[in-house]
């Protein structure tokens, strides 16, 4: 049995639908602000719902996402058209499709889930190119496309929206394996870490810390992540994940071996050690 993908964040969980999300999902659907920006019609009942959750958001690598402090479904994002018939295949590729609900616009976090399921498709699934559109006059979803690093691709004037029967001009975008890299290398230069034996950090202009792991070794070749911070600048923007992989860097080029005291650090790990 195939055990089901969950991505994490710092302030998110992505897994896969579930026939009980219908509810939630028939809530966040039946806003008329909400499905036809991204070209769906508006879920008319939970049954609808339920259905559109077998028919179409059963397929892989399509998530649920859903807040951590507090359970709320608030949208969905996945990888559409997945093209992956070999880890080193040039063409491999996929479509980046997401949408959340009108209460949680504004919040950050659709670039948050959006960003994470592209570590997963360039990491985790190897692609080479992922491509995102979206249709003309929803400059929000320009936006979250332009801070994730995605870059105009080519303009289809009169392109079928099927499910509402009309035609409108949608801009793609794309994001190269290459171009994701050098994003990523980018934000490290940009945090500006400082590195000691068992501490990285990141300082502000005025001295103070911005982001820290502390890693001290605790007895020959056994170290333990005993802290974990980042400012609050920093939230939904992968800082923390991004001290973890660091930090694990390390130790693993000193043959060692590592556990954790912080809860969001452990079950990283953990999660880690299962996809190895």
């Amino acid at each position: 049995m195939r055990q089901e993908t969950i991505l994490e964040t710092e302030r998110l969980l992505l897994r896969p639908w579930k026939d009980r999300d219908a509810g939630a999902l028939y809530e966040l659907a039946k806003d008329p602000e909400v499905g036809p920006r991204a070209g769906w019609p508006v879920h008319e009942s939970e049954e609808n719902s339920r259905e559109i959750i077998r028919t179409v958001l059963s397929e892989p690598e399509t998530y649920a996402i859903l807040r951590k402090e507090d359970g709320a479904l608030i949208g969905s994002a996945g990888l559409k058209n997945l093209q992956q018939e070999s880890y080193l295949d040039s063409e491999s590729s996929a479509e980046l499709g997401y949408w959340i609900g009108r209460a949680f616009w504004g919040k950050g976090y659709m670039p948050e889930a959006a960003g994470r399921l592209l570590k997963h498709a360039f990491e985790d699934l190897k692609l080479e190119r992922v491509t995102c559109g979206y249709y003309e006059g929803n400059g929000q979803s320009r936006r979250v496309q332009e801070k994730l690093g995605f870059v105009p691709d080519h303009v289809e004037e009169n392109a079928e929206v099927s499910l509402l029967g009309e035609r409108r001009r949608e801009y793609w975008q794309v994001l190269l394996r290459p171009m994701y890299l050098q994003n990523k290398a980018r934000r490290r230069n940009r945090m500006h870490y400082i590195e000691t034996s068992y501490r990285i950090c990141s300082k502000r202009a005025d001295g103070s810390v911005s982001a820290e792991i502390e890693f001290p070794e605790l007895t020959k070749g056994n170290y333990r992540i005993v802290r974990l911070f980042a400012a609050p600048e920093w939230e939904g923007q992968g800082v923390r994940e991004e001290l973890l992989e660091m930090a694990v860097e390390r130790i693993r080029e000193r043959g060692g071996n590592v556990s954790s005291s912080d809860p969001f650090a452990a079950a990283w790990l953990e999660k880690m050690t299962r996809t190895v």
